[in-house]
């Protein structure tokens, strides 16, 4: 339910209309983390509202004081780094399965022989690992959680301090204009270089423009949707150009005995 009420509303004062979004997320988060079921489930979650609450920041950035906009942006960042676990391995493992299911031939058989030796990594992490490692891993993800909760029961709380410079909608429109300028430095930048990182970057600026657009859908909704949808797809296809450098990185990294049956 919260999802949904992600967007600005033209009848409601900029001030307020900021803050409701931004306490919505939080309230979510809070929930689900507080919830005790499927903890990663509740993470990824929060992941995503710390997503939603600083696209909303880099909106408002022309109506923030450079002070206040890095703390804020750094506290929402914060919790999602301390919830951050390791993903890659999963990423690595769903990766090499695709490229198992749509190569042909010697393509193939490298891509499983490759996916046979993630797969057999993650079994031994899983098998080798005895109760005491479990536990402790578990507890620590716990205490995370617990911090995580913490923090955003401060951020909740600091919400009605923070002040945007002007409340109008023409902080919005210069918002947008920015953000989506500083995309498209990323976007040059990344074909300009080519290297992993940069396209990252601007994965995210694509991301914060499709976020963008669903803010302030109501604006115009037929143009507004249609973008949201493409920065939608253009993220997803980064994502997976970034899943696919991860998987490099780890054939790259393999020794020569792994390498042999694992067709480099």
């Amino acid at each position: 339910p919260f999802q949904m009420s992600y967007r600005l509303k033209f009848k409601e004062p900029l001030g307020k209309g900021w803050r409701r979004v931004v306490r919505e997320q939080i309230e979510l988060a809070v929930k689900g983390l507080n919830s005790g079921t499927d903890v990663d489930v509740a993470i990824h979650e929060t992941r995503k509202s710390m997503k939603r609450v600083r696209a909303l920041l880099k909106l408002l950035q022309p109506g923030l004081s450079a002070a206040d906009y890095n703390r804020e942006n750094q506290r929402y960042r914060d919790v999602a780094r301390l919830l951050s676990g390791v993903r890659d391995h999963a990423v690595l493992s769903a990766t090499a399965e695709t490229l198992s299911k749509e190569a042909t031939g010697s393509a193939r058989q490298a891509a499983d022989a490759f996916l046979a030796l993630v797969t057999a990594e993650s079994e031994s992490r899983a098998f080798g690992s005895n109760v005491k490692v479990v536990h402790e891993a578990e507890r620590k993800k716990a205490a995370r959680v617990r911090e995580a909760i913490a923090a955003l029961e401060v951020a909740a709380k600091s919400l009605d301090k923070l002040r945007v410079k002007q409340s109008s909608f023409e902080i919005v429109r210069r918002g947008v204009e920015r953000s989506y300028r500083n995309a498209r430095r990323d976007m040059k930048r990344s074909f300009a270089t080519g290297i992993d990182e940069d396209f990252h970057v601007w994965r995210k600026s694509v991301q914060a423009h499709w976020r963008h657009m669903l803010l302030i859908d109501r604006a115009w909704p037929d143009m507004f949707a249609a973008r949201a949808q493409l920065a939608k797809d253009m993220s997803d296809l980064l994502g997976l150009d970034h899943d696919l450098y991860v998987l490099i990185e780890r054939a790259n990294s393999l020794s020569d005995d792994d390498m042999e049956g694992s067709g480099r």
